[in-house]
């Protein structure tokens, strides 16, 4: 009867255990995915920054893949639609949602140039979750005294100098590329042309190797 007893109190407590546990993930996802967006969302607004309305968990992010638009010269609606529509709605100083993050767009250009010469450490970085930061790494996740250290140890690499050292062995490939290329017949490069682009390109690639290694039979 004891040993009974003491089993099902066990099982008792453990329900009592996984329950507060599943209660306590409960409210932190719903923490994650709604207290903290529409909290950011007041504040944000507070500031004067207007946008659209935090929607649950996806944000603005449907929207974002549904602005078909048809070709034209006019390059920011083409390359971002749905930004150029928010600038357009709610000023140069508005916010958007990116699932559960809000990102704020700023189109100004005074502004813009205040945000990048700031040195106070105040605008940094978007903090990468685990799984961005096990994906990215390096200066491009660096802030703060850590950038600045790893920006002073890579600028005398780019020195102008270096770079002048560096592209003159890709230009000298080029021009020989260039050159070798011109010692192939009118009729075989126009149906070199005449092939898709797959195919162009690995037989110019063999007919480039077989330049380089062979030089003499192809122009004999």
């Amino acid at each position: 009867m004891a040993g009974g007893r003491f089993l099902v109190d066990g099982v008792g407590w453990g329900g009592w255990a996984a329950g507060v546990l599943l209660l306590g993930w409960v409210l932190r996802t719903l923490r994650w995915v709604w207290w903290t967006p529409r909290s950011t969302e007041r504040k944000l607004r507070a500031q004067g920054i207007d946008g659209t309305s935090y929607r649950f968990l996806f944000g603005d992010i449907r929207e974002t893949k549904s602005k078909p638009m048809p070709f034209s010269h006019d390059i920011p609606p083409r390359v971002l639609p749905f930004h150029h529509q928010i600038v357009k709605t709610y000023g140069k100083v508005s916010m958007t949602w990116l699932g559960v993050s809000p990102r704020v767009i700023i189109a100004d250009p005074l502004l813009i140039r205040d945000v990048l010469l700031n040195k106070s450490g105040h605008i940094g970085k978007p903090k990468l979750g685990p799984l961005g930061q096990l994906l990215t790494g390096g200066l491009l996740s660096y802030d703060g005294e850590k950038w600045a250290m790893h920006m002073k140890i890579i600028n005398p690499a780019f020195h102008v100098e270096k770079l002048k050292v560096l592209l003159s062995a890709p230009l000298t490939l080029s021009l020989s590329c260039y050159a070798k290329i011109s010692t192939i017949p009118t009729t075989l490069l126009l149906h070199l042309f005449l092939l898709d682009h797959h195919h162009r390109f690995l037989l110019l690639l063999l007919l480039l190797h077989h330049l380089l290694q062979y030089p003499q039979s192809s122009t004999s």
